[in-house]
């Protein structure tokens, strides 16, 4: 069994023996694909709604680069986009004082973007645990489709895709 660790504006994909783990989502977003019939999974951890930079060079940092990029890139492995599954986790609202402002709060256009991109791909989302004030810490194995989601100060849950 190994374990890809995947930090802030970063993925990773994995099959069979492979364990996706995020650490520290706050107003982040953590998207886990799977395909179940392959075994492929992927794990992005966005870090921003969206890009404004015409020459970003890290796509994983945003909702509106980053999936198209885990698509890709769980394609490449084997992964089939028509039987690909999401669940969703993070967006917090970290900054609960600061997110009064007239913008909605990073966290909550985090979650609407993703969203409306997994929407956009024909890709149901089947578990998310979004919002609240807490960060989570996600362990996705991409053998089982087990999904531990950590939320700070509480117990840990599961699901299974």
């Amino acid at each position: 069994m190994k374990t890809l660790i995947v930090g802030i504006s970063d993925l990773a994909v994995g099959k069979d023996e492979t364990v996706l783990q995020t650490n520290g989502l706050g107003s982040c977003i953590g998207i886990i694909l799977y395909d179940k019939t392959t075994k492929i999974g992927g794990l992005l951890h966005i870090l921003l709604p969206q890009c404004t930079k015409e020459n970003e060079e890290n796509k994983a940092k945003y909702a509106d680069t980053g999936i198209p990029l885990l698509l890709d890139t769980m394609n490449l492995l084997g992964a089939n986009k028509s039987r690909l599954k999401a669940a969703i986790y993070g967006g917090a609202d970290m900054f609960q004082n600061l997110s009064r402002s007239s913008l909605l709060s990073i966290g909550s256009r985090n979650i609407a973007i993703t969203k409306k991109i997994l929407n956009e791909n024909n890709i149901p989302i089947i578990n998310s645990n979004v919002g609240g004030h807490k960060g989570r810490t996600i362990i996705f194995d991409c053998n089982t489709g087990k999904v531990n989601i950590k939320t700070l100060g509480e117990s840990v849950t599961n699901f299974t895709f």
